[in-house]
This record gives C-alpha cells, structure tokens and sequence, in this order.
C-alpha cells in the first residue's frame, strides 16, 4: 500500500513539475513546527509564516518519509499561491501521531525542526473547549481521550528530539506570550533570517479555518494578544492533570537537554 502511494504520489509530483519546474530548483530549506494541538502553534507558524523568506503557514496534514514527501509540501504550497516556495523555506506543522516523521528526515541537514509544548491544564481546557465550540471530533469533548492523546504525543515529541542528531529549537508555548522580543530574536538567529521575525503578522487565506489550524477569532488578530482564555468551566480530574504535568515535565526536560532554547543560544542578530 505504501509503495503505491509513493509512486501515485510520485507520478503526480513529475508530471505537475513539467507546469512548474521552478518548485524544484535550487536549495530546498523546510521548517517544521513539532507539537500537539492547541499549543499555539498557529500563533507562531503565522509569525513565521508572515517572514518574507518563509512559505507556509497552515497544517498540511502529511507525513514526511521520503524526500519525495518534502518535495509534495512544495508543491503543494506552490498550489495555494499565496507565496512562492522557490528560495524559502517551506513550513509545515504536524500535530499527530498519524503523522510521520522518518528518521531520515527527522535528522535531514536541510530541515528545522521546532518543538513546541504547552502545559496541560490550558492544552487540554482548550482542546475540550475548542471541542465544545466545533462540535466536530466527538473525542475531543472526552476529558480521558484528550489527556491520553496529550500524554502519548508528547511522548513522541520527546522520542523525536531524543534520537535527531541535528537539535531543534525548543519552545514553551508561555514564551512566545510573555517574552516574544526574546524569543523571537534568538529563532532569527537560529534559522539565520537577516530580517528579524516579529510579534505581529499577516493573515492569509485558510487563516482561522477548521483543519488548517486555530479556527478561533484570536488568530485573526495580527499580534501576539496577551490576555488568556477563560475555561474556569472545564473542570479536570487531579489524577489525570497531575500525571499529565509529570510527563510535560519530564518531556520539557528532554527537550533541554537535547535542542537549543532561546537561553542557550547567544544573542548576535543584528
């Protein structure tokens, strides 16, 4: 099954690149948002996606197993024609397990990966909450499958950053809210972008949409807001809030350890 879609997929990419050979020359860069959902990774793939040398800012739903993946993410970012992929990064975010990364990939020189986490008590208020509000994933309204989801992606998050041999950039969701100056010089530097990436950004197309990331009103703002959600009515279990903030513990540890923080890089972007 694999292998015929490989080669489906394949055949599609040779025959779309005769219209728009383009896609794939010169130097290919990606950057890859790791995390779980409602992380804030909208918020940041937004503010990275808005840089000029930057494509891509929604969640594109694909694995990663060969480069014939990393060639389709071009593509199919050239297919929206919001902005052309051709000497810029692409950008995608992936969100779930159902979503592969290879170890290939995962440790291939051209890609950036950044790993994104965010505590359990507002993660998965805002999973339930959001759940509440769509009223299109049943599970998402189960407070039971939301800490499991939580826990299990965060423990393939851990195994990623763990087993790279190129260290990613690590990020605590409550950084980019109260300190985005910081943060966002020390990933400018990290990703060597001349022109600094900042705490307001463009909207787009598929901004504030279902699937494609935060559907909320907040994402359409523009800038980094700085007052939290209310979710004071969703009430969660200790034992599972209690077991959930040991792993994200113990995860933000791993990541530490193993990836650049905006702590450890020094500070030389202009």
């Amino acid at each position: 099954m694999k292998q015929m879609k490989f080669r489906k997929k394949l055949k599609k990419l040779v025959c779309k690149s005769l219209r728009h050979p383009w896609v794939l020359w010169g130097r290919k860069d990606y950057v890859f948002i790791l995390s779980h959902m409602r992380s804030r990774s909208t918020l940041l793939s937004h503010i990275l996606g808005s840089h000029p040398r930057i494509c891509g800012y929604a969640e594109m739903h694909q694995s990663y197993e060969t480069p014939v993946d990393l060639l389709w993410l071009r593509h199919q970012l050239q297919q929206r024609g919001e902005k052309s992929p051709v000497g810029r990064f692409a950008l995608d975010k992936m969100l779930h397990d159902a979503q592969i990364l290879s170890p290939s990939i995962c440790d291939h020189p051209h890609i950036k990966k950044i790993f994104l986490l965010r505590p359990p008590a507002e993660a998965v208020k805002s999973i339930i909450h959001m759940g509440h509000t769509l009223k299109n994933v049943a599970w998402h309204t189960d407070p039971v499958a939301v800490f499991s989801y939580y826990n299990q992606r965060l423990q393939t998050l851990g195994n990623y950053a763990k087993r790279t041999k190129i260290p990613g950039f690590f990020i605590e969701s409550g950084d980019m809210i109260q300190r985005p100056g910081r943060l966002l010089e020390a990933l400018s530097a990290w990703l060597d972008l001349e022109a600094k990436l900042q705490s307001t950004y463009s909207t787009f197309r598929y901004t504030g949409q279902e699937k494609h990331g935060d559907p909320s009103a907040n994402i359409k703002a523009g800038k980094i807001l700085s007052q939290k959600s209310d979710y004071t009515t969703i009430v969660l279990d200790e034992n599972l809030l209690s077991a959930a903030h040991e792993n994200y513990l113990s995860t933000c540890e791993t990541m530490q350890r193993h990836c650049v923080t905006a702590d450890s890089l020094p500070f030389q972007h202009v």
